[in-house]
Formats: structure tokens, C-alpha cells, sequence
């Protein structure tokens, strides 16, 4: 089940990533795969062949992504999954970006051979008359807030991911206000054009960010659902999951559409062209700007200033956590085998796995329950959930209970406290249980 989790949750992201590379083949705001062309040079066989073989290449890398995803899904060794789904999500980020650097220096060499290469000049326009279209009221991103709080008055136990949840849909409003910036929606002299696209883009930027606000705000209501819903639970996350992702999807395309749309032969006598300031079309790099957030030319994101120091440090980080999925994996997957040792003195019964450590006094034993199978209706609400171990806050029919267990080994212990704490207890070892029950129950 992990496995298939696992894979279907990451298993479209080729073919995601081949529509949205495939889509900057189409010519916005004079753009193609990172390189502006005038309008002579967008109908230039050169430049349409190379565009040709770009949408090839991609088609190529989306085929073999998904071709190794199966073969790693069906045949992958067991103890290593998470290592493998780690080195696969990275072949996926970054393979379908090996014809995209291509694509673009072939582009870039075209451009200079045909004399395509734009003097930079200053030119001043003032952006006074452009009919800014209002920002989103603050009051907008309440609602969300309110919700991702309420299941904490229902259930105490998720108080902290509430409280996380809700100061997530507060930075989400911070984030809608302050990372937008407007320069990279001019194309040319035309104004009408500059204002279209400014407000195009505003506005699918703030819808944007109260979906995703949304998105998180539902988050600890399902986990609380997840208690006595386990299946309606599922199946409403995988649901508000593909929603949000499809929400996503056309805003950004929908953006892109327009962006094609309006600016289709818009040349002129002078037009924007700072091919110079992406490195391969994807990062800026301009000391010249102060700005450390600026827009994507293409779309509805923004990036980082790489010439900056704060750019230069969130380009590390990211390189670095990109480079470090495999490392993660391989901690996920040893997490699997990590031991349980559940043992039995004179006062105490105590179960160790890694950090987590449930010691109970033998006297606040109340009951002892032994069972062969997990309790009906175990729901994971926070915590570990693999294949061969899961521990930390569950729920069952009967309510709240630690769990510390593999679960693919029968014999479970459930002990009950005189303050109505409740454990699940089980380890790796067949009969391992068996003998800290006997030991628990002559002691009783």
C-alpha cells in the first residue's frame, strides 16, 4: 500500500512537466523556450525546427520517466522504495530540463547568427495611468484561517497543527501581497497591452494563493475525520488534492493563454529583450535590479534575483535540497527497519523505536488486552505510517491510542492506563509479544 501511495502520488508529474516545457514552445510576449524573438525570427524555419525537436525530446523524456516509474513501482526491491521514489522525483525535475538548456542555446546561437540581438537601452515609460486593479482584502484569507482552527475545539490533540495550518493560511496572504512585482508585464510601448496582462495576472496570482489557503485550511479537519471516516476521509483528500492541483494547473495556463494571445506580433520598433539577465532562460541574474523577488516573463510565478545575496542563498538551499531527495530516502527507508524493543522489568513496561519512548509504570496498568489482528478502524493521525512500522498518535473505534508496531506481524498488545491512556504495542519479532504478555500477566 505504501508503494502504491508512494508512486501514484508523484507518478504524473512527467507528464505535467512535458505539457507545461511542450507549452513554451508557443510564443508569449515574444518568448519561446527563454529567448525573444522578433517577429521575423518567430516564423524562421531555424527557429521552428529547433522548437520542433524541443517538443520531440521532451515527448522522449516523458515516455522514459514514466517507463522507469512502472519498472521501479513493480520491481524495486521492498527495503528500498523511498530511496528509489527520492533518485526517481529527482530524474524528473531535472531531466526534462537537459533539452530545455539545449533547446535554449540553440535558440540563443540562432539569434546572434541572424542578428536578432537587441542593444540594451533605457527606455522610461511611466506606469501612473495603468488602472491598477485592488488587491485582495486580508478578510478574504479569514474564512480559511477560522476553518484550519475549528477542529482543535473538537479535538485537542490537533491543536499544534491547527495552529500551524492557521498561521500557514496568515503567510499565505503575506506572501499574495508583498512577492508580486509588475515590471515584467511590459512587452513593448503598447499600454493597453502592458495593463491586460497586468491584470490578468493579478488576479489568477490571488487566486492562486487563497486556493492553496483553502487547501491547507481543510487539512486538519480531514485528519480529524480520519478517526471514523478512514475510507470517506481518502478519498475526499485525493479529491481536494487533484482539485487544487487542477485549479493550479489552469490558472497558470489560463495566464499563459492570454499572455500568448495578446501579445501574438507584438515587435513593434522597440520591444523588451532581457534574454541576457536568464541564465538558460530560468534563473535571473541582474545586479542592477534591487529587487530580490521579481516575476516570472512567463506565467503567474515569481523567482529570486540570483545576483543577490538572499537569491544566491535560496538557489544553495534549493540545489542543495534537490540533491539531498536520495539522502532523505535512504533515511526513510532505514526508518523502516528501524527496531522495536518492547521490554518487561519489576516496575515497568517500556517500548523504544529510534527517539519515541513509551515507558508505563506497572502500576498504572489498568487492563491488557492480546490480539492478532490491529483494532478495527486504525487511522494514522500523526506520526509513522509505513509498510513495517507505524508509531505515534492513532485512532481506533474506541478512540485515541499510541501506537508503537509493525504491523505486518501478528500479535498486538493494548494497554490501558488508569488515567484511560491507551498503547498498541507489537515489534518485528514473531513471538516477541507473546512472551512480554505472559511475563505482564503473572505479574497481574
Amino acid at each position: 500500500m505504501t508503494k502504491l501511495i508512494l508512486w501514484c502520488s508523484i507518478g504524473w508529474l512527467p507528464i505535467m512537466m512535458y505539457f507545461m516545457l511542450k507549452n513554451e514552445t508557443k510564443f508569449k510576449k515574444n518568448i519561446a523556450v527563454g529567448v525573444t524573438f522578433p517577429e521575423e525570427g518567430q516564423t524562421c524555419r531555424q527557429v521552428t525546427e529547433a522548437l520542433d525537436r524541443f517538443s520531440r525530446l521532451q515527448l522522449l523524456a516523458m515516455a522514459g520517466l514514466l517507463v522507469l516509474a512502472v519498472l521501479m513501482a513493480l520491481f524495486g526491491p521492498k527495503d528500498w522504495q523511498f530511496t528509489l521514489w527520492m533518485v526517481w522525483l529527482d530524474l524528473a525535475i531535472l531531466v526534462p530540463y537537459i533539452p530545455y538548456l539545449m533547446t535554449h542555446a540553440r535558440l540563443m546561437e540562432i539569434k546572434k547568427e541572424k542578428g536578432w540581438v537587441r542593444q540594451e537601452r533605457k527606455v522610461y515609460v511611466s506606469l501612473d495611468s495603468l488602472a491598477s486593479k485592488k488587491w485582495l482584502s486580508p478578510l478574504l484569507f479569514a474564512p480559511p484561517v477560522i476553518v484550519s482552527l475549528m477542529p482543535a475545539v473538537l479535538d485537542r490533540s490537533l491543536l499544534w497543527i491547527c495552529l500551524l495550518m492557521a498561521l500557514s493560511c496568515v503567510s499565505l496572504w503575506f506572501g499574495y501581497r508583498y512577492l508580486y512585482r509588475n515590471k515584467a508585464e511590459m512587452v513593448n510601448m503598447d499600454m493597453e497591452i502592458t495593463e491586460a496582462l497586468s491584470i490578468v495576472r493579478k488576479t489568477n496570482w490571488g487566486r492562486m494563493w487563497l486556493i492553496t489557503s483553502w487547501f491547507l485550511a481543510l487539512t486538519p479537519l480531514f485528519m480529524h475525520m480520519a478517526g471514523r471516516h478512514g475510507l470517506l476521509t481518502l478519498v475526499l483528500g485525493i479529491a481536494l488534492t487533484v482539485f487544487i492541483i487542477a485549479a493550479a494547473w489552469k490558472l497558470e495556463m489560463s495566464t499563459r493563454k492570454v499572455q500568448e494571445e495578446l501579445t501574438r506580433q507584438a515587435g513593434g520598433d522597440w520591444y523588451v529583450d532581457d534574454d541576457e539577465k536568464w541564465l538558460g532562460g530560468v534563473i535571473y541574474y541582474n545586479p542592477d535590479d534591487s529587487n530580490f523577488i521579481v516575476n516570472n516573463r512567463i506565467g503567474i510565478n515569481s523567482t529570486v534575483n540570483a545576483a543577490s545575496f538572499g537569491g544566491k542563498l535560496m538557489l544553495a538551499i534549493s540545489a542543495l535540497l534537490i540533491v539531498g531527495l536520495p539522502a532523505f530516502g535512504v533515511g526513510m527507508d532505514s526508518l523502516g527497519r528501524q527496531p522495536i524493543v518492547v521490554t518487561v522489568d519489576e516496575n515497568r513496561l517500556q517500548a523504544k523505536a529510534g527517539m519515541t519512548d513509551y515507558t508505563i509504570a506497572k502500576e498504572d496498568i489498568s487492563e491488557i488486552t492480546y490480539s492478532k489482528t490491529l483494532p478495527e478502524g486504525l487511522v494514522r493521525v500523526w506520526g509513522t505510517g509505513m509498510d513495517t512500522i507505524i508509531k505515534g498518535s492513532f485512532k481506533d473505534n474506541d478512540g485515541k491510542i499510541k501506537v508503537m508496531a509493525d504491523p505486518t506481524v501478528p500479535g498486538f498488545l493494548i494497554i490501558e492506563t488508569q488515567d484511560g491512556s491507551r498503547y498498541l504495542l507489537g515489534t518485528h519479532e514473531s513471538g516477541e509479544i507473546d512472551r512480554v504478555y505472559e511475563e505482564l500477566q503473572a505479574d497481574h
